[in-house]
């Protein structure tokens, strides 16, 4: 798990959904959200960014957390 930082679309309510996320000093673009999910503590987001790879970003709802899950093979 890597903390990464996350800006996000704010519409109906607060953070709805990322748009993009910084990793390693580079900011990559969210180009669409494959899956959402909720655990008891976790939102997940599955999504495919900008340099064409899917990624797995999990917020800590209730502590306001970002985190990167799955890094793809390079």
């Amino acid at each position: 798990m890597i903390k990464i930082q996350v800006q996000c679309y704010s519409g109906y309510k607060d953070d709805e959904k990322p748009i993009s996320f910084i990793l390693d000093a580079h900011k990559f673009m969210v180009e669409r959200i494959f899956g959402r999910w909720r655990s008891p503590d976790f939102e997940y987001y599955k999504v495919l960014a900008d340099d064409g790879k899917d990624y797995l970003l999990r917020n800590d709802y209730r502590n306001d957390d970002w985190s990167l899950e799955k890094i793809p093979d390079l």
